[in-house]
């Protein structure tokens, strides 16, 4: 990975992880379960773009061929939806709620992203 690299796919996770920390120092009444709820709260707007940016690291990542060998398997599981998830995030979906939302959110994969983030 050349230097330009690798401050690209820094800067890129310097954003997730602060979308992280945000997340993690927010707390929410509203249950994530109340999707028309939840993703308006200053929380559910943190664990949006948290998971929309690590995407793109690990979309950056995999191009590089560098993605962390312990967290491989896991990544490969969640890739797909994942993307999907940052689509919807990012791409303003053609109606209010989005199945994407659900696909990531019924696959509770909470842990595996916790999992994956840490061992960036």
């Amino acid at each position: 990975m050349t230097q330009k690299a690798f401050f690209a796919g820094a800067r890129s996770y310097i954003q997730a992880n602060r979308m992280h920390e945000l997340f993690n120092a927010t707390d929410s009444d509203v249950d994530i379960r109340d999707f028309n709820h939840y993703f308006t709260t200053p929380q559910g707007i943190y664990f949006a773009l948290w998971y929309a940016l690590l995407y793109n690291v690990l979309e950056f990542l995999r191009d590089q061929e560098a993605i962390p060998k312990p967290v491989a398997a896991d990544v490969k599981s969640i890739f797909h939806p994942l993307r999907r998830f940052r689509n919807v995030i990012f791409h303003t979906p053609p109606k209010y709620f989005d199945e994407r939302f659900n696909v990531i959110l019924n696959k509770n994969a909470f842990g595996t992203i916790v999992k994956i983030h840490l061992a960036l």
